[in-house]
């Protein structure tokens, strides 16, 4: 693995007084100029974008600065080494030819790209020699090669980065102070997360949410719950992103209880929770009573929120309330999907309503699959239902006829049920039971019969 680039004392020596071309100086290199045949966008490999790059050439469009936009706009949509090392050279040829820089968007589609691709040192390398050609970068690149420095762990050409901020007078720009939080805070610099944060003049969500995370990653549990209720104190309303983050770091507290009511109490008083995915954020730390609160509380519901609730019913056992919130959701216009199905299905099965859920399965919108069925027929097992068992067994049959374990489960419902002529009938077909397991509830007499009809 090639070694990060250093960016060295070079980027903060260099006198930054060279712009980027502008608008008015690509207009003016574009006069009189046709515009390129062709759109790159339509290139779905790096063989076919170099064709049209070659044809645009040989027509002598190839300084046109729209045609190496688009050029590297394709290269960074296809994300490869081999399109984005095509673009950098394109993008070198286009400035030693025309004698301008080119421009912001180029340079951090470039550095954007290759971070993206987990090339986190191509994107610094890209950084550096925009930064050796005395360029000056805007509040859009900054933030792009930090990033990079994030996902390649680059500690110290991050700090360098930071210095360039400062020279450069963007350490006041939100978007810019913002990717530093989230730099600092992954790579586990809270002191340097902190001051950055506390230097702000203004902060939003974003910049709230980096620093819960960064003390969520660093296991400062206990912190990164106190700052989301701060946050709130303040104003800042959070976000998905945020509760997510803070949610988890409940999880892992000692007092989970702590977290768990906190967390519970925010979503019932303060937030009103009229974003649809707010209803989901409370799995993983709050009890079933409380979700169910949070889910009543909710102002917007999606089929989401209504599946999480359904699924709840069902892991308490409640197919009656699941029945009801289906039968709810239906009624306020929701239409339910494969999984709410799904979580219906569960629901039924756990608290042994095998006729609802036939009734369910045969209702689908969907054809349902074998999969579905084979729920329902182990559910007839637990519950020992061997007229709906049968059915199940049958569909199963007819949608995957190769699996013939099916009839052998459904030989041992019959087995444990003491259904000998059924177990027989199919014993005439080759489905023989396996007795040592089911036969628990029949008497002596009866376990003797089948055992020598299977010798």
């Amino acid at each position: 693995m090639a070694a990060t680039p250093h960016l060295s004392t070079l980027i903060l020596a260099t006198p930054a007084s060279v712009a980027l071309a502008n608008q008015n100086e690509l207009k003016t290199l574009t006069k009189h100029r046709s515009s390129p045949t062709g759109s790159f966008k339509k290139c779905k490999t790096v063989t076919e974008l170099k064709q049209l790059h070659s044809q645009i050439t040989k027509n002598g469009l190839n300084h046109h600065p729209l045609s190496l936009t688009n050029l590297i706009s394709s290269c960074t949509e296809m994300r490869t080494f081999e399109s984005l090392e095509y673009a950098q050279k394109a993008l070198e040829l286009f400035i030693e030819d025309n004698g301008i820089m080119g421009t912001h968007y180029m340079f951090s589609s470039l550095i954007r790209g290759y971070s993206a691709c987990g090339l986190g040192y191509k994107a610094i390398a890209v950084f550096r020699q925009l930064m050796c050609m005395g360029a000056v970068p805007d509040n859009f690149t900054f933030p792009f090669v930090l990033s990079a420095c994030t996902k390649s762990a680059a500690l110290s050409e991050g700090f360098q980065v930071h210095g360039a901020i400062v020279k450069m007078g963007f350490e006041r720009d939100m978007f810019v102070e913002n990717s530093l939080i989230h730099f600092y805070g992954e790579c586990g610099e809270i002191d340097c997360m902190r001051r950055v944060f506390d230097k702000m003049s203004e902060r939003n969500v974003v910049s709230w949410t980096s620093l819960i995370g960064g003390y969520a990653k660093r296991g400062c549990y206990k912190e990164a719950v106190s700052l989301f209720f701060e946050m709130v104190e303040v104003g800042i309303r959070p976000n998905s992103v945020t509760m997510v983050g803070v949610i988890s770091a409940c999880a892992k507290l000692q007092d989970l209880q702590l977290g768990r009511a906190g967390v519970y109490l925010y979503c019932l008083s303060m937030f009103r929770l009229d974003d649809v995915s707010c209803g989901k954020w409370c799995h993983d730390v709050v009890t079933l009573r409380m979700q169910l609160q949070v889910f009543n509380k909710m102002v917007k519901r999606d089929v989401s929120a209504w599946t999480a609730a359904i699924g709840a019913m069902a892991m308490d056992g409640n197919g009656t309330r699941a029945i009801e919130l289906f039968d709810e959701m239906l009624q306020r216009g929701i239409k339910p999907d494969g999984v709410v199905f799904v979580a219906l299905l569960t629901a039924l099965s756990h608290a042994g309503l095998l006729s609802e859920a036939l009734s369910l399965i045969n209702s689908m919108p969907m054809e349902p699959n074998d999969v579905i069925w084979g729920s329902l027929l182990a559910a007839c097992r637990v519950h020992k239902n061997l007229d709906i068992a049968a059915c199940a067994a049958e569909r199963i049959s007819e949608l995957d006829p190769e699996r013939t374990g099916i009839h052998v489960l459904l030989s041992n419902i019959y087995a444990s049920a003491g259904r000998w002529d059924d177990v027989a009938k199919l014993e005439d077909i080759g489905y023989v039971p396996d007795l040592t397991n089911v036969l628990l509830d029949v008497n002596e007499k009866e376990k003797v019969v089948p055992a020598q009809s299977t010798q």
